[in-house]
């Protein structure tokens, strides 16, 4: 079974599972050497295939994690296309005239002229349209994703997990339950009037306000931590 996994939108990326064994995983970014790459990662599927020599009839699934998924959220890619692809290392004019002919079909024509049609078909229908016939696309749940990669990366057969991010599925988070291979979900934090902030919008919020950038320097809030005081009582009132 071979597996094609992506994120799409900031730090978009893509690995590669070959019979339950990840066989390799990599950033956007580090091939368009732009920071948090923002949109679909194209050049990462395309280095996965050419490194594990693959083709793409021979990807069995492609896995997506976010079963609530829209055409606008999918198409974060139009940021990608907006950008000058002649500064992007390792694209050609060709592999860009394709995708861009591809993404001006399922994505601009239907925008502009309100063609409506399901979202899972218009994104099964573009990886068709790129050549991944053989591919079955597969929707999962976004925590639930999150989950699974602490869960499975970790050493434990049995862990409590602890999901918390800016929102994903119409939830900021959730505690799952790993047992012997099996994830359980417990409890999940979805969007509601009385509950519409995560502990990850607090600290993307503590970021702006020190004057960096959220969802990009939250890292740098990580390290100059270690140099502040503890305002532990300020967030457990926040919290």
């Amino acid at each position: 079974m071979k597996i094609i996994g992506i994120t799409v939108g900031h730090d978009a990326s893509a690995c590669y599972v070959e019979d339950g064994v990840l066989k390799y995983a990599i950033s956007e970014e580090r091939l368009s050497r732009i920071k948090t790459h923002p949109g679909f990662p194209f050049l990462s599927i395309e280095k996965i295939l050419k490194d594990m020599k693959l083709k793409k009839e021979d990807i069995n699934i492609i896995a997506i994690p976010e079963k609530r998924l829209s055409k606008s959220s999918f198409a974060n890619i139009e940021i990608f296309f907006q950008r000058d692809l002649s500064k992007i290392k390792g694209i050609s004019n060709e592999i860009w005239i394709k995708h861009r002919l591809i993404f001006v079909k399922y994505f601009f024509l239907e925008k502009i002229f309100g063609i409506k049609k399901s979202n899972r078909k218009w994104i099964e229908k573009f990886f068709k349209e790129w050549g991944f016939k053989n591919a079955e696309i597969r929707f999962y749940d976004h925590h639930l994703a999150h989950a699974a990669s602490a869960y499975y990366g970790s050493e434990y057969d049995k862990a409590v997990i602890l999901t918390q991010d800016g929102g994903g599925d119409r939830k900021y988070g959730g505690i799952y339950y790993g047992d012997t291979g099996e994830l359980k979900i417990i409890k999940e934090h979805y969007y509601t009037r009385e509950s519409n902030v995560s502990l990850a919008n607090i600290y993307a919020a503590v970021t702006k306000i020190l004057g960096f950038k959220r969802n990009k320097h939250e890292g740098k809030i990580t390290g100059l931590a270690a140099f502040g005081k503890n305002y532990i009582s300020v967030f457990n009132k926040l919290i």
